[in-house]
C-alpha cells in the first residue's frame, strides 16, 4: 500500500514538471507586438507624432529607432499599459532646398523588444510641403460695405483679427475686405508673406477707355499699398484686410488681383495670387437705343434710366464712335443736352456731352440731329453714339444712317412722255431705273440717279436708249444689277421690233425677247459709264412677252415670262394658242443655254424666279393644271428647274378662288410668295392646302412661306376689309420680306389718303397662328400706286411708286426712300411703321 501510494505522487509530481515546462516553453516563444497604424504623411515644418502601444515579450519592453530621419525622435510612455511615442518635425537646410524639394516617401524602422526577444517593423510616409491658400475661389467686393466684424470663434487661437470699421487712407475713406487664409496644418515656424496688388489698368490710356472700365484703378478703387501677412504659429485659419475706396462714378465691376511676391520667413508652399472683384454700388443704368435711318434735320430724343435713385448726382458721357468711319465729323450732327449742343469727341478730355442725373432722379435725356455736311459721298454714312459705360451694361449704340435722299424725285411722267416700271440699286447707292416711252414705237430706256436723287448718266454721255431699229414698239420686261467682280447690269424687254446687230435678231412681226447686258469696272471714277457687251433676241413665231429677268452667282441671265407659241428647244408644245410659262437661261458672255416651257390647257405664266444654290424655282399663276388637280378658279404654281433646264418638281396650290402670284423671294432653305385673293390663305397646320373655312370678303394680298419642296408652312393675309386690294410686287429677303401693295382703302383705320394708296409691308415672321409685320400706306389725295421696291444701302428701301391726278389724268412716277423700320425719309421727323 504504502508503495503504491508513493509511486502516486511520484507521478503526479512528473506531471506537474511537465505541464509547468510546457507553459514556460510557450510564454517566452511569443515576440513583443507593436500596436497601431501612424499617419503615412507629413509635412514640412509641422510636427509628425504617433502613439503607439506594444503588447507580449516577457518582462518591460523598451523601444527604438532603427532606421529613419534624424528629425524623428521617440518617447517611452510604458505605464499601465506599454506604448511609445514617435515624434520630430521634418525640416530642411535653407530656402533652396525647401523650393527645390519634391515629395518623396521615406521610411522608419521601429524595433520593441523585452531583452531576449524582439520585433521590428517598418512604416513608410509621404513627406511634402504644407499648404497655405485662400478660403474662397475669388474675392469680391461691393464699394462703399461694411463688413461686419468677424467672429474669432470662427478662426483659430492666437490669430488677430483685423478690423473691419471704415478708417482713413491718404484722406478718402477706406472700406476693409476681409481675405480669409487656410493653413493645411499648424505650422512649427511663423509665416511672413510679402504681398503686392497688382492691375492691368493702363495709366497712359483715358480713365473713360473702354479697355479701362473693367480694370481697378491703383490708388483711386483700392489701396495698393504692399503688406506682410504673418501665420502665427500654431494657428492654420486667419485672415488680414485689404481696403477699398467709394466713388459716385458709373463703373459696373472692376478687377485686380493681390500677389503674394515673397516669402519672408517660415516653410510653406503658397497660393501665389487671387483675382479681386470690385462690385459698384451706383444703380445700373438702361440705355433706349435704336438703329434707324434718318434725314438732314430730323431730330429724336433718346432717354437713360438708372435702376434706382441715388441722394447724389451722377454723370454719363456720351460719345460718337467714328474711329472706323472718319468721314463723320460733327457737321453732320448735333447733340444737345438740356439746351445746349455738346461736343461728343471720343478724345473724353475734350469731350464735354456729360448727361446729368440730378439727386433722386432716374431718367436723363439727349437729343440727337442729323445735318448736311455738304459733301458727296459714295456711301452710306453712319452716326453711332455711345455711352461710356457701354461695355458695362451692354448698352447697343445708337445708329443712324444719314439719308441724303431729301425729297421724292419724279422720274417719268409728268413733263416727260415716259412710264417707269423697274428699278435697280448700284453699290453706291446710285438708282438705276428703266422708263418706257408712251408713243406709238415705245422705246425704252434706263437712267442713273444720284444717291442723292441727283441725275446721273447711265452710260458715258447719258441715258441709255433701247430701240429696235424698225419703228416698232419696245416694252418694258426686266431689271437687275449684280456685283460680279465687275458691275453688272441686265435689262430685258419685249419687242415687237428686230436690233440689228443683235445675236439671233429675227422677228417674226410678233413680240419677242430681247437682253442687253451693260457693264463697267467695280471701282470707276465718277462719271464712268457703262458699255453693252452683247445684245441677244429670241422667241417663237407667236407673242412672247417678258414678265422679268435676274442672273445667278456666275453671271448667268434667267429671264422668264409667258408665250403663246412654242419654242422649238423647249421640250413643250403649246396645245392651243393659249399662255405657257417660259423660262430661258442665258450664259454670261451672251451665249444661248436653254429654254424651258411650262403648260396646261389654259393660260400659265411665270412672274418671278428665285435662285437656291444654283436650282431655279419659277412662280406663277395659272387656270389650268400643271401639277396634281385644279384647287379652284386660278392657283398658283413652283416649278423647280437645275442649272441645266431639267425639270426636277412641280407644286400647284390655291384657294376654291381666283389666286395670282405676283412674286417670289428666297433664303437657303425658304421660299416666300407673294399674292392676293379671294380666298383664304390661311395655313392648316400639318396639312397641304388652306382653311377654306376662311374666306376674306374682297380680294386682300397674301404672303406664303414655304420650305424648298413647295411644302406651305405658314401664311399671312391681310387688306381692307371691305375693298379690293391688289399686290404688285415682292422685294429681296434680308432680316424682313418687304412687299408692295395698292389699295383704294385702308390696310390700317383711318390711313387712307385719299384715292387708292400704295402700301409698303414688311413681315419678319410669320407661322400658322401669327405674323411680326408691319404696313407704311402712303401716297396723296389722288390715287396712288405702288410699283416696285428695292435694297437701298443700309437699312433703306427705295420705292417705285405712281400718283394719277385727278381730272387730267396725268401720271407721275416717284422715287422715294423707307427706312426698313418703315419711317418715309422724305417726311421730316416721319415715325416708323406701327404693327397693327
Amino acid at each position: 500500500m504504502e508503495f503504491i501510494s508513493r509511486l502516486k505522487i511520484l507521478l503526479i509530481f512528473i506531471c506537474v514538471l511537465v505541464f509547468l515546462q510546457g507553459c514556460s516553453e510557450t510564454k517566452s516563444a511569443k515576440a513583443p507586438e507593436i500596436l497601431g497604424t501612424p499617419s503615412g504623411y507629413a509635412l514640412i515644418d509641422v510636427l509628425y507624432e504617433y502613439e503607439f502601444g506594444a503588447d507580449g515579450g516577457d518582462g518591460i519592453l523598451s523601444y527604438s529607432i532603427t532606421s529613419g530621419p534624424d528629425w524623428l525622435k521617440i518617447e517611452n510612455l510604458n505605464g499601465a499599459k506599454p506604448a511609445f511615442r514617435v515624434y520630430g518635425v521634418p525640416t530642411v537646410a535653407d530656402r533652396d532646398e525647401f523650393n527645390n524639394f519634391v515629395p518623396a516617401a521615406f521610411d522608419y524602422d521601429i524595433t520593441v523588444t523585452d531583452g531576449t526577444l524582439s520585433t521590428t517593423q517598418t512604416f513608410t510616409v509621404q513627406l511634402s510641403k504644407n499648404l497655405l491658400g485662400f478660403q474662397d475661389g475669388g474675392l469680391v467686393a461691393t464699394e462703399g460695405k461694411v463688413f461686419e466684424e468677424l467672429n474669432p470663434e470662427e478662426f483659430s487661437d492666437g490669430c488677430e483679427l483685423p478690423s473691419m470699421a471704415p478708417r482713413e487712407i491718404n484722406g478718402k475713406t477706406a472700406y476693409p475686405h476681409p481675405v480669409i487664409m487656410q493653413l493645411g496644418a499648424p505650422a512649427e515656424t511663423a509665416i511672413k508673406l510679402h504681398y503686392v496688388f497688382e492691375s492691368q489698368y493702363d495709366e497712359n490710356k483715358k480713365e473713360r477707355d473702354p479697355s479701362n472700365l473693367i480694370k481697378a484703378r491703383p490708388n483711386v478703387d483700392f489701396d495698393d499699398r504692399a503688406g506682410v501677412y504673418t501665420v502665427e504659429p500654431g494657428v492654420t485659419r486667419c485672415a488680414f484686410a485689404i481696403h477699398f475706396f467709394d466713388d459716385d462714378i458709373i463703373e459696373g465691376e472692376e478687377t485686380y488681383r493681390i500677389v503674394f511676391d515673397e516669402i519672408l520667413s517660415g516653410w510653406t508652399t503658397y497660393t501665389e495670387q487671387e483675382f479681386i472683384q470690385i462690385e459698384d454700388d451706383e444703380p445700373a443704368v438702361e440705355f433706349l437705343s435704336e438703329t434707324t435711318v434718318m434725314s438732314f434735320d430730323d431730330e429724336r430724343e433718346y432717354k437713360l434710366t438708372l435702376s434706382e435713385p441715388v441722394d447724389y448726382p451722377l454723370n454719363i458721357k456720351l460719345f460718337v464712335d467714328n474711329e472706323n468711319a472718319s468721314n463723320i465729323t460733327s457737321a453732320d450732327y448735333d447733340i444737345t443736352i438740356g439746351s445746349q449742343v455738346c461736343d461728343a469727341n471720343m478724345d473724353i478730355d475734350l469731350n464735354d456731352c456729360v448727361i446729368t442725373f440730378p439727386p433722386n432722379s432716374t431718367e436723363a435725356f439727349f437729343k440727337l440731329k442729323v445735318k448736311d455736311d455738304l459733301t458727296a459721298t459714295d456711301k452710306d454714312e453712319i452716326v453711332i453714339v455711345k455711352t461710356y459705360i457701354a461695355p458695362i451694361f451692354n448698352h447697343q449704340p445708337v445708329s443712324v444712317t444719314i439719308n441724303e435722299w431729301e425729297s421724292d424725285v419724279t422720274i417719268a411722267g409728268t413733263g416727260t412722255t415716259n412710264i417707269a416700271g423697274e428699278i435697280a440699286v448700284q453699290s453706291d447707292l446710285s438708282i438705276i431705273t428703266m422708263l418706257q416711252s408712251t408713243g406709238a414705237d415705245s422705246d425704252v430706256s434706263i437712267t442713273l440717279s444720284g444717291r442723292d436723287g441727283a441725275s446721273g448718266s447711265f452710260l458715258s454721255g447719258g441715258d441709255a436708249l433701247i430701240a429696235s431699229n424698225d419703228a416698232k414698239p419696245d416694252y418694258i420686261g426686266g431689271l437687275e444689277y449684280r456685283i460680279l467682280g465687275d458691275q453688272y447690269v441686265i435689262a430685258a424687254l419685249t419687242t415687237e421690233g428686230t436690233f440689228t446687230g443683235a445675236v439671233n435678231a429675227n422677228n417674226n412681226n410678233t413680240k419677242d425677247v430681247f437682253l442687253r447686258m451693260f457693264t463697267r469696272p467695280e471701282f470707276v471714277a465718277p462719271g464712268t459709264g457703262y458699255t453693252s457687251p452683247w445684245s441677244y433676241q429670241f422667241g417663237t413665231d407667236k407673242d412672247d412677252v417678258v414678265n422679268g429677268v435676274h442672273f445667278d452667282s456666275g453671271g448667268n441671265v434667267y429671264v422668264f415670262g409667258y408665250t403663246y407659241g412654242t419654242f422649238p428647244t423647249s421640250g413643250h408644245v403649246n396645245p392651243n394658242g393659249k399662255k405657257d410659262g417660259f423660262i430661258a437661261k442665258v450664259g454670261a458672255a451672251g451665249d444661248f443655254q436653254w429654254v424651258r416651257s411650262i403648260g396646261s390647257a389654259g393660260d400659265d405664266e411665270i412672274v418671278d424666279i428665285a435662285i437656291v444654290s444654283s436650282v431655279v424655282y419659277a412662280v406663277g399663276t395659272t387656270d389650268g393644271v400643271l401639277s396634281g388637280s385644279s384647287q379652284g378658279l386660278t392657283d398658283g404654281f413652283i416649278v423647280k428647274y437645275d442649272s441645266l433646264g431639267t425639270k426636277q418638281d412641280s407644286v400647284q396650290f390655291g384657294t376654291d378662288e381666283h389666286d395670282n402670284i405676283t412674286g417670289v423671294s428666297a433664303s437657303l432653305s425658304e421660299l416666300w410668295i407673294s399674292g392676293h385673293s379671294r380666298g383664304g390663305v390661311k395655313v392648316l397646320e400639318g396639312e397641304a392646302g388652306f382653311d377654306s373655312s376662311v374666306t376674306p370678303a374682297t380680294v386682300d394680298p397674301f404672303l406664303l412661306k414655304t420650305n424648298l419642296d413647295g411644302r406651305l408652312t405658314a401664311a399671312v393675309q391681310f387688306g381692307d376689309p371691305l375693298l379690293d386690294d391688289v399686290s404688285v410686287t415682292i422685294g429681296d429677303l434680308t432680316s424682313s420680306v418687304m412687299m408692295g401693295s395698292t389699295t383704294p382703302g385702308e390696310f390700317e383705320v383711318g390711313k387712307n389718303l385719299g384715292g387708292s394708296d400704295a402700301v409698303l409691308t414688311s413681315v419678319k415672321t410669320i407661322n400658322v397662328d401669327s405674323a411680326d409685320l408691319w404696313h407704311k400706306q402712303f401716297g396723296t389725295s389722288a390715287d396712288d400706286e405702288f410699283i416696285d421696291v428695292s435694297l437701298f444701302g443700309n437699312r433703306k428701301r427705295m420705292v417705285l411708286w405712281k400718283t394719277t391726278a385727278l381730272g387730267s389724268g396725268q401720271e407721275t412716277y416717284k422715287l422715294t426712300p423707307f427706312s426698313n423700320e418703315g419711317a418715309q425719309l422724305t417726311i421730316p421727323n416721319d415715325l416708323p411703321a406701327e404693327s397693327p
